[in-house]
């Protein structure tokens, strides 16, 4: 009786033992398993690219425990470079060292580094799915995390979904300034901020068409920082959202209104952000082989800036191909887009030379020449042409070009990610330039450029290069 009851308590024992250890695998397997669409064989392959990504990652602000919120105003956590947290933003969410947040951003990097590329591109709901499972726990800042440190792993693809993530984040938004706090660090080129501001405008203009009202919500809720100190950059993507905005909103044949509401507004820094956002939104449905939109419309130089298939794929070897533009003011918006998309850096003497003035203070080719300069240099990074030209000889050579001169001497030593409009002759568009011969009184859209048959024997050039927005 004794021996056959300590079997039974023997046997019972390895039960309850084997249940426990199936019990935890399975919590195991759950915790660690990706549920958004990953391919599996992929995550074998990059399991140890996950764990160095996780593990090399420097948490900004994990030894800083969260503070108590405000009850009222903003804060700004410690170690946070964006605009002040509103006391009621539940976007937010401090980074920390739990178990929890840590899985969750592991799951979020195993994601993005194993998914197969093809579905990171295509699939919406990957990346619905993604933010449902991951920002209750990471926030939405954690979450814009995890996505730039996976984007340091040469995953280019991922940044054509920077804008979406913006849209879905408006989702999750209770009030439109909530959106524009979490977006607003300089990570992801900003895209993101893009996203949700025209997500913001778009719903808006749905249900109200008035203008005034909408800018009433740009100037409180949205784009209400101008004057923050080191935030002009992140302004300026604020602008160019709404103009992303207006731009899906009224679409090809709305481009002249949406300029219009552009130009309704005093700051002629505004007028510019916004118009790129109209033409960013845009180009891309027109030919390549074409000029359009920009060669019938204002503000060309925010358009041309956005021709990266026509000047990277067709004009790669064309010296200058903004002579055939109809006047003066759309031939300059030409060529300093031209310019800003080429992107010269250690070339930009060579690059400029064809648009050099004959003598000193000639126009409009002095002009032509500081629109050269301009857009150059508006483009790369100051970087690239200090570790090519070297920083002190960048802009020798240019003397007795004055405006070309300054212009030079101002990108070179001006930060324009942490700039700030409280500057005296701050400025992010050189608008004194690319506004010089625009004349509002005469009536657009303006006559067609010239297309040159042999433009047509162009072989093109594939993989243009990319820009995304003001970044």
């Amino acid at each position: 009786l004794i021996f056959a009851k300590t079997m039974k308590l023997r046997d019972g024992l390895i039960v309850a033992a084997v249940s426990i250890i199936m019990f935890t695998i399975f919590i195991l397997y759950n915790n660690n398993s990706n549920s958004t669409g990953a391919d599996s064989n992929a995550g074998v392959e990059n399991e140890q690219t996950v764990e160095y990504a996780r593990n090399s990652y420097n948490f900004e602000m994990n030894e800083y425990p969260e503070p108590p919120r405000p009850k009222s105003g903003t804060w700004i956590p410690e170690g946070w470079t964006g605009l002040p947290i509103s006391y009621d933003n539940d976007l937010y969410k401090h980074p920390n060292e739990s178990p929890r947040y840590q899985s969750a951003f592991k799951g979020v990097l195993k994601t993005l580094l194993t998914t197969p590329r093809k579905e990171i591109i295509e699939n919406d709901e990957l990346w619905i799915d993604l933010a449902a499972k991951y920002t209750p726990e990471l926030g939405w800042n954690g979450f814009f995390d995890a996505m730039q440190e996976a984007y340091k792993f040469n995953l280019d693809d991922i940044s054509s979904r920077f804008h979406s993530i913006g849209e879905i984040l408006v989702g999750y938004t209770k009030k439109p300034r909530h959106a524009v706090e979490i977006t607003s660090r300089n990570y992801l080129h900003k895209a993101p901020l893009h996203g949700a501001v025209w997500q913001i405008i778009m719903n808006f203009k749905e249900k109200n068409e008035d203008n005034n009202a909408m800018f009433d919500l740009v100037k409180n809720e949205l784009c209400y920082f101008k004057d923050y100190d080191g935030m002009a950059n992140t302004w300026i993507s604020c602008a160019h959202g709404v103009g992303h905005g207006l731009g899906y909103f009224y679409n090809i044949s709305g481009i002249p209104y949406s300029l219009d509401v552009c130009e309704s507004q005093e700051d002629m820094q505004f007028q510019y952000a916004c118009a790129t956002g109209v033409f960013m939104s845009l180009e891309k449905l027109f030919p390549v082989r074409s000029f359009e939109p920009c060669d019938t419309n204002k503000f060309p130089g925010a358009c041309y800036r956005f021709k990266n298939r026509l000047f990277n794929t067709i004009f790669y070897d064309t010296p200058n191909p903004c002579d055939t533009q109809s006047d003066v003011n759309l031939k300059l918006g030409c060529i300093w887009g031209f310019a800003y998309v080429r992107s010269p850096a250690g070339l930009v003497h060579d690059f400029c030379k064809p648009f050099e003035p004959e003598f000193k203070g000639q126009q409009p080719q002095s002009s032509y020449h500081a629109a050269c300069v301009d857009g150059a240099f508006s483009s790369a990074p100051i970087k690239s042409f200090s570790d090519t030209l070297g920083r002190n000889s960048v802009c020798d050579g240019w003397e007795e070009f004055e405006e070309s001169y300054e212009i030079c001497n101002v990108r070179m030593t001006t930060d324009f990610q942490t700039f700030s409009f409280t500057d005296e002759d701050a400025f992010f568009y050189n608008d004194p330039l690319l506004h010089r011969y625009y004349d509002p009184t005469v009536p657009y859209p303006y006559p067609p450029a010239e297309w040159l048959m042999e433009w047509n024997l162009i072989k093109p050039k594939s993989n243009p290069k990319t820009h995304f927005g003001e970044d």
